[in-house]
């Protein structure tokens, strides 16, 4: 393996230059004794130039070789680099106190998990924002919006005439209304069980009414 990277690098000599640079030397040896000898010296030129252009050639190749191989080198780096991941994604649970209780690399999680973990967050967030009144009409307006967006068809009929008999509006007259989500348990692939916890305070002194 080293010895094929060290030709790429540096190129074979070709089987006569030992022959070819002997005779050259030759007649450079011969040329010295004869100085006067124009045959002697038009041919030490011309072996000169020959060795000179050979050796620009050998050159050449090796230059050649180098930026080839510094092309390929990053062009390869560059395609791995884009095709690895810079970012590794989690997924973190967090409880209704804020607090993180599980924390798992996504790219190790089946998408069936996944699916599981957005369930269980979008049915809490449902239940907060149906049943939560806000003494702030806008706050109100905005929850009963996102409720509505996780519903489709009959339930989102049923849904409206819930709020139709228990306007948000007309109960932040007198009451504050908190959830607070108990547990989420999947029971089957199509069925959730939820417990939670609902706070009615007065809107006025803010005390507890009932739990």
């Amino acid at each position: 393996m080293f010895q094929k990277i060290k030709s790429f690098f540096k190129p074979q000599e070709v089987a006569n230059d030992a022959e070819v640079e002997t005779a050259r030397v030759n007649l450079c040896k011969l040329f010295n004794e004869e100085p006067e000898n124009p045959y002697l010296g038009a041919n030490v030129a011309l072996s000169s130039l020959a060795r000179e252009y050979d050796y620009q050639r050998k050159q050449l190749v090796v230059m050649r070789n180098i930026l080839l191989f510094l092309v390929v080198f990053f062009v390869s780096t560059t395609v791995y680099l884009a095709a690895t991941q810079k970012v590794v994604p989690y997924v973190v649970e967090i409880n209704q106190n804020g607090q993180v209780f599980d924390l798992n690399h996504s790219m190790k999680l089946a998408p069936s998990d996944i699916k599981d973990k957005l369930s269980i967050t979008s049915i809490s967030d449902f239940i907060r924002s149906a049943f939560s009144v806000s003494p702030d009409g806008d706050v109100d307006i905005y929850n009963n919006s996102k409720a509505t967006s996780y519903t489709r068809g009959s339930a989102s009929s049923f849904l409206q005439d819930y709020f139709s008999v228990n306007d948000p509006k007309d109960i932040a007259a007198k009451y504050i209304i908190s959830v607070d989500i108990n547990y989420v348990l999947p029971l089957s692939n199509d069925t959730i069980k939820v417990s939670w916890t609902k706070f009615t305070r007065d809107v006025k002194s803010d005390a507890l009414l009932s739990k």
